[in-house]
């Protein structure tokens, strides 16, 4: 057998090996999604709530909704503009929706994931979501936590929105929105409520509000404690 030879089957096995080792991931990830799949609908049957794999049901609150026909293809309203979730980034998925009776309405539910960066510095994140639709439109704003940036940003004068006589608040949260003043009066009788709790990441528009305080999908057997944090939430801010 010659080099170029030797060469060549080394470079098919080599190859082989590859395309094996991937098939074998997405057969992982495949049937991790199902078994998360079914666990979510085995939890919202035990607890009657309405599961849906990858939309609205038919009939369903959300139905209706004129957010809902600004979403991503057969998915619930993440891609909705003025809430921008998390940001710009691509391969956005959204499954998993479970809708939670709350108040006059729903809340909604959902794993919502994307891919952010490029390159070799591309990674994926992944989020359980919750959005409700609210009766008074709210004035446009990002909530999230600080970090270690926004002091330099600060430091270079551009400054999040600071809610006077709530210094811990603007220490643990970064708070930007157009009309600042419109902002500034939603959150001053609200910032102590978020002062005794951290790591909320909220966005808000119009009728709609999307928020999470979890890094990573909610595990099943955590979901009805997070659908519990949500809620208080909501309802501590007025918003139920």
């Amino acid at each position: 057998m010659t080099d170029t030879s030797a060469g060549i089957l080394a470079g098919s096995a080599f190859f082989s090996i590859v395309i094996l080792i991937f098939a074998a991931l997405v057969l992982l990830a495949k049937r991790a999604a199902g078994k998360r799949r079914a666990e979510m609908e085995n939890f919202c049957l035990a607890n009657g709530f309405s599961f849906t794999t990858n939309g609205a049901a038919p009939g369903s609150p959300w139905d209706d909704d004129p957010g809902w026909k600004e979403l991503l293809p057969g998915g619930p309203p993440v891609a909705i503009k003025r809430l921008e979730i998390f940001g710009t980034g691509g391969d956005a998925e959204a499954k998993n929706g479970v809708h939670v009776p709350f108040g006059s309405g729903n809340l909604l539910f959902f794993d919502y994931s994307y891919s952010g960066g490029t390159g070799d510095s591309s990674r994926s994140y992944s989020h359980t979501v919750a959005l409700a639709r609210v009766q008074a439109p709210l004035p446009g704003f990002h909530l999230r936590p600080a970090r270690f940036l926004d002091r330099l940003a600060a430091m270079a004068g551009f400054n999040s929105i600071d809610l006077r006589g709530h210094e811990e608040f603007s220490k643990k949260y970064r708070l930007s929105g157009q009309d600042s003043k419109a902002v500034q009066m939603f959150f001053g009788p609200r910032a102590a409520v978020l002062e005794k709790s951290s790591g909320w990441h909220i966005k808000a528009g119009g009728n709609h509000i999307v928020l999470f305080n979890k890094e990573g999908r909610v595990p099943p057997a955590d979901y009805a404690a997070y659908i519990g944090e949500v809620k208080e939430l909501l309802i501590a801010i007025g918003l139920s």
